[in-house]
């Protein structure tokens, strides 16, 4: 399942296993258009429930979202309609789907998070209230260690231009102990770029500075047990100059990162510095998504009308596999049916 962004509206489009596709099968579904800016396909299953069997499909987009019926593929709501209360318009960040099969969602730079405590198969389970209380301005991405035992949130608050912490699903600010102390980051005067966790002992967040320079932190937490933020490391990125507007980026297993460069992609070790360019050449074509998969043997490279198989395992870098071709617009995000 692929989906992607043209000018005016966004589509969705079908891969068969034999290769053929289905494009824009949304509309010829639906009979309307996506909404332009596609952003994800949001796999909905709980792995408590039923097996673990997929139950529906969220597709999002800038000012919205639509379900579709996981059989069928055809729409069954639209996101207003997934609201005891919805808002009155939407701006959506990232949305993740938790374990327990509801969303966490960044909407409006609030988090919302979807009703847990009927059955599943209940009329209003996932249902999105209100948002997380609190005086905050997140997104469009935050980081997570939703475990059952304990759990937490790390936003960026853009107004304030720090990090701010979520216990679970409640919002707690800047109520963290810094230690190390090699950057501050209840006051970093810089805007957020790009962030990753590995573990909690290992994240990263790329940051801008003054639209000058691309700062490079490093960090760890331990919120499960104690309040502590270790400030390990902050330096001038060796991405510095590489990153642009319309970067997208990709995590790998072995905490390294892969980013895109206008037609180029890379990956980036930050252990040892080093910047490789993958082999594959996308023939001048701005790459739009880059998806990580098979345990990281599999990378999914989306531009304009296309979507590229290459092989990221072990001395591969990027070796060309296949390609599915007359995707409409570009690619934004995939999933695999199951």
């Amino acid at each position: 399942m692929v989906l992607s962004s043209s000018a005016d509206k966004s589509h969705f489009s079908f891969v068969k296993v034999d290769g053929s596709l289905q494009a824009d099968l949304y509309k010829a579904m639906n009979g309307e258009d996506l909404p332009p800016n596609a952003q994800q396909i949001n796999v909905m299953r709980s792995l408590y429930y039923n097996n673990g069997a997929i139950s529906s499909y969220w597709l999002t987009y800038k000012t919205g979202a639509v379900q579709l019926d996981v059989a069928t593929l055809r729409r069954t709501r639209f996101l207003k309609d997934f609201f005891f209360g919805p808002p009155e318009s939407f701006d959506n960040g990232n949305f993740k789907v938790l374990n327990d099969g509801t969303l966490m969602a960044i909407i409006n730079n609030k988090i919302y998070f979807g009703a847990f405590e009927t059955a599943p198969f209940a009329t209003y389970f996932g249902f999105l209230g209100a948002p997380v209380n609190g005086r905050y301005n997140v997104g469009p991405m935050v980081l997570d260690n939703m475990t059952e035992a304990q759990s937490y949130i790390l936003g960026y608050d853009n107004t304030r231009q720090a990090f701010i912490r979520f216990a679970g699903r409640s919002y707690i600010d800047t109520t963290y102990t810094v230690r190390d102390s090699l950057f501050n980051p209840k006051n970093l005067k810089m805007s957020l770029v790009h962030m990753e966790r590995f573990t909690d002992d290992d994240m990263y967040a790329f940051m801008d500075s003054a639209g000058i320079k691309i700062k490079e932190l490093y960090f760890s937490v331990n919120f499960n047990s104690s309040d502590i933020f270790r400030a390990r490391k902050a330096r001038t990125s060796p991405l510095n100059g590489r990153i642009k507007a319309n970067t997208v980026w990709a995590k790998g297993i072995e905490k390294d990162f892969y980013f895109s460069a206008d037609d180029k992609i890379y990956r980036y070790n930050p252990l040892n510095d080093e910047i490789r360019q993958l082999a594959t050449d996308f023939g001048g074509k701005t790459v739009t998504m880059i998806k990580v998969l098979n345990n990281g043997d599999l990378m999914l490279v989306g531009t304009e009308g296309t979507v590229t198989y290459l092989d990221i395992s072990t001395g591969r870098n990027g070796a060309f596999i296949k390609k599915i071709e007359g995707i409409p617009g570009s690619p934004k995000d995939v999933a695999v049916r199951e």
